[in-house]
C-alpha cells in the first residue's frame, strides 16, 4: 500500500496513517480530532474516517479492516478471538462479547468446535 499524503502523521495504525487535528479547528460542522487516511488497495481511492477520540477512530479502523476481509482483518480477528476464548474457558465471557464472537464467526476455524459452539453456529 502506498499512500502520498501532505502533512506529518501522528503515527500508523494498521496501515492508516493518524493525524491529530485537535490544534486546527476550523468547520465545527465536519470536524474531527483525529483522522486516519489510507488507500483501499484496489481502486486507490483515499480512505478518510474520522472521530473525536483516539481510541474510537482505532476501533473505526479495525471494523474497516474486519469489513474489507484483508490480511489486517485476519490478525484483527484472530487475536480478538484468542482473547474471547480465555473469557470463553474462565467462565466470565459477557453477552456482549459472545455478540462479538458471533458476528467474528466467519475468521473463526471449521475445526474449533469451542468457538463455533460459542457463537451459535450449528454442527454440520
Amino acid at each position: 500500500m502506498s499512500l502520498h499524503i501532505d502533512f506529518e502523521p501522528h503515527s500508523w495504525s494498521y496501515g492508516f496513517a493518524i493525524k491529530d487535528d485537535r490544534a486546527t479547528h476550523n468547520d465545527p460542522e465536519n470536524y474531527h480530532l483525529w483522522n486516519a487516511y489510507t488507500d483501499d488497495g484496489n481502486t486507490y481511492q483515499v480512505v478518510e474516517l474520522g472521530a473525536d477520540t483516539l481510541d474510537r477512530l482505532k476501533q473505526k479502523i479495525r471494523m474497516y479492516h474486519l469489513r474489507k476481509h484483508n490480511g489486517y482483518g485476519e490478525r484483527i480477528a484472530a487475536r480478538r478471538l484468542e482473547q474471547l476464548r480465555k473469557e470463553l474457558q474462565a467462565e466470565r465471557i459477557s453477552y456482549g462479547e459472545l455478540a462479538e464472537l458471533e458476528g467474528l464467526k466467519q475468521y473463526i476455524d471449521a475445526e474449533d468446535v469451542e468457538l463455533l459452539e460459542a457463537a451459535g453456529v450449528p454442527e454440520n
